[in-house]
């Protein structure tokens, strides 16, 4: 597994040799530990404590990949989970690059 911070505050994880279950498991265990850290979110009319959006896109790599379309991807399902209400998990489709 490998994280890296894109912009504040949005991070991304790559998880090799990730089927879907095993992406949607990891994304809810991320999920859970911050809802139980419950850190104070005063500046959010929406919930009184942080809370997480995780965008989740799987892919079969294949040459010429760009980290860019990995990316582009993933930030398409934070939208989406984003859009359906916040503070939860939204899968994209696999796709092949």
């Amino acid at each position: 597994m490998a994280s890296s911070q894109l912009s504040n505050p949005v991070a991304v994880t790559l998880l090799p040799n990730t089927d879907s279950e095993g992406a949607r498991q990891a994304a809810e265990s991320i999920k859970k530990r911050i809802d139980e850290l419950q850190i104070p979110h005063i500046a959010s009319i929406l919930n009184d404590h942080v809370t997480a959006s995780i965008g989740v896109a799987l892919m079969i790599p294949t040459p010429g990949l760009e980290r860019n379309e990995m990316v582009e991807h993933a930030d398409k399902a934070l939208y989406q989970a984003k859009l359906a209400g916040r503070n939860r998990i939204y899968e994209v489709p696999i796709f092949s690059v």
